[in-house]
């Protein structure tokens, strides 16, 4: 179901992209009762595909949005999936990224949209929405530094805030799609297992509201590393949980740039 709050907060007649007549609205498995959505998703403009259906994340990004949306279980929570950006940039025949400009005319469309939806959790995808919320700054502030991190290093702060709801940032699925797919590395490790977190983080409660405790452990948990992780040619740089396959990733890299991995079993319980 389309659907969108109406808003005349916009004023599109002063934006460039209104002449494209190419507006695409939202998409909610809630029409009957917008409060119910826990769940704001927000990727970055229209593209071609989007604008022949009328509809947000069809076209090959959105494909593999779709892949993930399902297998995450994410579909299956009351949702809202739209763009931060509700029209497409058209150049030469093509689409490509909305104009800054662009993205401050839509910006009280979705503020309004947040306000009328009141999300439990807003997950933004792609570089254009983590910028329009102001994320890096979070980040810049979080991690005390003025270094200028990507959005593959920012999204492991995940959740962020925005009026005191939880966001989460990760990868444009247009950039799963040229990294090989939801099977790639990319896919699995990064963009799935965002997705899976937020699942997890909304549905991870009994019907107490109390979170899902494991069975205890009846002996500490343990595990050895290879001898060519303890080599000094090795610097261990990060340990990330992957919910998608269950494993802890401890992730090595040399003087060279390259990078190693060591993964054992998700098997311990932590609280």
């Amino acid at each position: 179901s389309i659907l969108m709050p109406n808003s005349d907060l916009s004023n599109c007649k002063e934006c460039p992209l209104s002449k494209n007549q190419t507006l695409v609205v939202g998409e909610t498995n809630c029409e009957d009762d917008l409060s119910k959505v826990e769940l704001l998703i927000l990727a970055e403009a229209p593209a071609s595909e989007e604008i022949k259906k009328n509809r947000p994340l069809v076209g090959q990004a959105g494909q593999v949005f779709r892949q993930a949306f399902k297998k995450s279980k994410l579909n299956t929570l009351p949702h809202y999936i739209t763009n931060v950006v509700l029209c497409s940039n058209i150049e030469s025949g093509k689409t490509t990224n909305p104009p800054k400009i662009t993205i401050e005319y839509c910006k009280p469309n979705w503020e309004e949209l947040i306000k009328v939806l009141n999300p439990k959790v807003i997950l933004l995808m792609g570089g254009v929405p983590m910028d329009v919320f102001g994320i890096k700054d979070q980040y810049l502030m979080l991690e005390n530094t003025k270094k200028d991190d990507g959005i593959t290093k920012i999204r492991k702060r995940n959740p962020f805030k925005y009026n005191n709801i939880p966001v989460y940032v990760t990868v444009h699925p247009s950039f799963v799609h040229r990294s090989g797919g939801l099977s790639s590395d990319v896919g699995q490790t990064i963009y799935l297992n965002d997705l899976y977190t937020i699942y997890y983080m909304l549905r991870g409660k009994d019907e107490e509201g109390n979170m899902k405790r494991g069975s205890s452990l009846k002996e500490p948990y343990k595990f050895k590393f290879p001898e060519w992780c303890m080599n000094k040619e090795w610097k261990l740089m990060d340990v990330q949980k992957n919910i998608v396959t269950k494993q802890i990733v401890h992730i090595f890299q040399n003087k060279e740039g390259k990078k190693k991995f060591h993964k054992v079993a998700d098997t311990h319980y932590y609280y």
